[in-house]
């Protein structure tokens, strides 16, 4: 809308004369974009990797759009569309969009209910980093809170994050935090039954669950997945859908 409302501007100071009032009711067709944005889920906490984010937002921005030049194209001869301020607001709403996102992410971050807690599951030593992580770069939209290794291997490492020793716990953690998100650490050393174990106990809880493979083996990811980067590291994230 304010790309549309200052290129309008720009160009009645160009000398042309516009009624961007008769327009109007083509203008809301923008509001497709953000439509299209939420069903992406690119309204998420966690966001998309860069290359994905920025594509799905040129394809919603595009579309809004395309939208408002096919309903001028069907009723031509009753509207009078600037193609200046049509053109001209889509390619500045193609960098805007992603330009203002990067900016509102980096503000809201830094507030505790921007972010969804997280508990860790599986090696101290892989979670211990990625917790360090989380914590340096709030854009992630993370908050670790807990380690859950799991009932047969509990370690004797050292870790500031809350540490749940049984399913119980787990469990206990759930209730407390409902809209937390899972992620779980698939230990290339690890016994395939221990992973397994891992991602069924988080999928059972966890409405939003994170892998963060360091294998990949047969019969280990379910289906719905997506994949996702968090830092340096290739993670999968499971849709519960």
């Amino acid at each position: 809308f304010g790309s549309v409302f200052f290129v309008g501007m720009l160009r009645q100071l160009l000398g042309a004369e516009l009624s961007l009032g008769e327009n109007f009711h083509l203008v809301l067709m923008l509001l497709l974009a953000p439509l299209l944005n939420y069903l992406g889920g690119l309204y998420g906490p966690t966001p998309p990797a860069l290359p994905e984010e920025l594509r799905e937002l040129g394809i919603s921005t595009s579309l809004a759009y395309v939208c408002i030049a096919v309903f001028s194209f069907l009723e031509r001869g009753s509207l009078d569309l600037s193609r200046f301020v049509f053109l001209v607001s889509w390619a500045v709403s193609l960098g805007l969009v992603p330009l203002v996102r990067v900016l509102i992410r980096n503000h809201f971050s830094r507030k505790t209910w921007w972010r969804v807690p997280v508990v860790l599951c599986g090696s101290v030593r892989v979670a211990a980093s990625l917790g360090q992580y989380l914590s340096a770069h709030p854009q992630a939209g993370m908050t670790p809170l807990a380690l859950y290794e799991g009932e047969e291997n509990a370690s004797d490492v050292h870790t500031e994050l809350l540490r749940l020793e049984s399913r119980e716990e787990l469990h206990i953690f759930h209730k407390q935090h409902t809209d937390a998100c899972a992620v779980v650490i698939m230990e290339k050393d690890a016994s395939h039954r221990k992973r397994q174990a891992l991602i069924d106990q988080a999928t059972l809880l966890f409405s939003s669950v994170i892998l963060v493979p360091e294998e990949l083996g047969n019969g280990e990811i379910p289906f719905w997945i997506r994949p996702l980067e968090i830092g340096s590291l290739l993670c999968l994230k499971i849709r519960q859908n």
